[in-house]
């Protein structure tokens, strides 16, 4: 017989809501996100000629999408 364990961590985040500014060039430090992962289509504004994007999950600056 199998038996399986589950760990539940309690957490409760700081912030509710959160906004994340996303760029279409990989710069160094910059995590891809693959829209084709996440969503059926790409999100408004977006162009479907770059498959992913970039985050370095600080606040927005120039050349954010």
């Amino acid at each position: 017989m199998q038996q399986i364990q589950l760990n539940i961590i309690p957490f409760k985040p700081l912030v509710d809501n959160q906004t994340f500014a996303f760029y279409d060039e990989k710069q160094k430090g910059f995590a891809p996100i693959y829209w084709d992962k996440l969503f059926e289509s790409l999100p408004e504004g977006s162009e479907a000629k770059y498959k992913n994007y970039y985050n370095d999950f600080q606040p927005a600056r120039q050349g954010v999408i």
